[in-house]
């Protein structure tokens, strides 16, 4: 089980970057993950999340296609893939290290608007959520923070 809470938690603190998602023209921007987040609230699997567990946790993303999860008892790496041409985007997870291993997967979807992102995704390699309120998945709503000063960006924010 606590696999299962890290995998969600790795996933769910991963995305979003920029005031918007959207790039001229209305598509996803994948520049908008890049970042630092902080997980807001979340699901799992139709469960609150503990709030306490969630505020001391961070989610970086790179440009690279790389991320990073850092929560109070452990620290996960993984690579990531976007299909942004997807409605709603596509994202996949795959861990490269953790304290567990590494190899597991979960398929995901998300958005990005004025700083805040809604990530779902399946944890452990289940099938991929079709809608963003999915009781069989895992959901996390994360807010950027001001990498010049370690606070979250307001929703409004515009960058």
């Amino acid at each position: 089980m606590r696999f299962v809470t890290a995998v969600g938690l790795v996933a769910a603190m991963g995305w979003v970057g920029t005031a918007d998602d959207k790039k001229d023209g209305g598509k996803f921007d994948p520049a908008a993950l890049v970042g630092t987040w902080e997980i807001v609230s979340g699901k799992k699997m139709g469960e609150k999340a503990d709030p306490e567990a969630l505020k001391k946790t961070t989610f970086t993303v790179k440009k690279d296609g790389t991320a990073s999860l850092v929560g109070p008892d452990a620290t996960f790496q993984f690579k990531y893939k976007l299909d942004a041409k997807a409605d709603p985007v596509k994202i996949d997870f795959e861990i490269t290290e953790s304290p567990f291993g590494a190899g597991v997967t979960a398929p995901g979807i998300i958005k990005v608007d004025k700083g805040t992102a809604t990530l779902t995704y399946a944890p452990m390699g289940g099938d991929r959520p079709t809608k963003f309120d999915d009781d069989k998945a895992f959901s996390f709503v994360l807010k950027k923070k001001d990498d010049k000063k370690g606070e979250a960006k307001p929703a409004t924010a515009k960058e």
